[in-house]
C-alpha cells in the first residue's frame, strides 16, 4: 500500500457480511457504534467504509458466534 492510501471495504462486501450475519442496517450501525445514516452512506456508496470497521464487524460477529470463522481469518487461540 502506498503512503497515504487507506484500505476500504466495498459496499458489496459490507452488504454481504451484514446479510450473512442477519442484521438490519440499524442493527449493524449499533453493532459498529456509528449512526444509522453513516452506515447507510457506506452501503449506498455515498461515502466509503474504512476497512477497520469492516474488520471490526466481522471479528466481533465471529467472537459472539453470529458468524463462523471465514477463510483467511485468524484461528482462535489454543485451537
Amino acid at each position: 500500500m502506498t503512503k497515504g492510501a487507506k484500505k476500504i471495504a466495498t459496499a458489496e462486501q459490507l452488504i454481504e457480511l451484514r446479510t450473512e450475519i442477519g442484521h438490519t442496517q440499524g442493527q449493524a450501525a449499533d453493532f459498529l457504534y456509528v449512526s444509522l445514516s453513516t452506515y447507510q452512506n457506506w452501503e449506498y456508496k455515498v461515502s466509503r467504509c474504512p476497512f477497520a470497521f469492516f474488520e471490526l464487524y466481522e471479528l466481533k460477529a465471529i467472537s459472539l458466534g453470529l458468524l463462523k470463522r471465514r477463510p483467511g481469518a485468524a484461528p482462535k487461540a489454543g485451537g
